[in-house]
């Protein structure tokens, strides 16, 4: 069985006009697992973690905090969906989002502090991660949902 995310849905946000480059550049391009509800949540990640990217100092720890508890929820929405209907890979998948969630949560309490360094790097490695966690976990997470239904 081939699992298939790719689709020409309209991208979400305005960081495609951004002057910069910006972190996540292919969210349209590939990365959508044919569910609203998650396509909607990975959106608005993709967003936020975009303005972010070029946020001021000043700006920078609110809108961590924001992608913070984005991201449980974004996250518990997923976790949810696989325990309803019992997927059998959701060990696998929970850990990998605890994971995130527990570096999220250790690097925003440096925020808090005011040291952004660890923030900022973290930022930029975190597209990569994206993208490997939705073409591997979320495609298969999706094609398996959407059978179920």
């Amino acid at each position: 069985m081939v699992l298939s995310c790719e689709s020409s849905f309209p991208q979400f946000g305005s960081f495609s006009e951004s002057k910069e480059l910006p972190l996540i550049d292919d969210f349209g391009r590939g990365l959508w697992v044919h569910m609203v509800e998650i396509d909607t949540l990975h959106g608005e990640f993709v967003s936020l973690v975009n303005t972010l990217g070029t946020s001021s100092d000043e700006m920078f720890p609110p809108l961590f905090q924001e992608l913070v508890v984005h991201t449980e929820g974004h996250f518990d929405f997923e976790n949810k969906q696989m325990q309803r209907k019992r997927y059998p890979l959701m060990a696998t998948h929970r850990a990998e989002h605890d994971r995130v969630l527990s570096e999220m949560r250790r690097i925003n309490d440096e925020v808090k502090r005011g040291e952004f360094e660890a923030a900022r790097y973290y930022l930029t490695e975190l597209p990569a991660w994206f993208r490997l966690h939705v073409l591997s976990m979320d495609c298969a997470l999706s094609n398996f949902l959407n059978k179920k239904i």
